[in-house]
């Protein structure tokens, strides 16, 4: 009986360790692969563009600070920048603003 409920609890488990589920990108891929499209950040108070290497170290720096009730969000917005297929057409704002807010 002990051994049917191993089989069980293994295929239970299964769907949740499928490949099909693509693990976020980090913040090294999200921006490496937006910026590389053409994309910036901007400075909101210089007007500036924000380098990817300063934008990569403090989306690194945010993630090491990050309460692990928002990790949903923080994983949501890199996901977003990740598929940005072109500057312009696709805007991550509002993922961005959910990290801002969670608390």
């Amino acid at each position: 009986m002990r051994n049917i409920r191993v089989v069980l609890l293994t295929l239970m488990l299964f769907p949740a360790c499928s490949s099909s589920d693509v693990p976020p990108p980090s913040c090294q891929q999200a921006f490496a692969h937006y910026y590389g499209i053409g994309c910036t950040f901007v400075d909101l108070s210089t007007g500036q563009p924000v380098s990817q290497g300063q934008i990569t170290a403090e989306c690194q720096t945010g993630a090491g600070q990050l309460s692990k009730s928002c990790e949903d969000e923080f994983d949501t917005w890199l996901t977003c920048l990740n598929e940005v297929t072109s500057c312009g057409t696709a805007d991550c704002s509002q993922e961005q603003m959910a990290v801002i807010r969670c608390k």
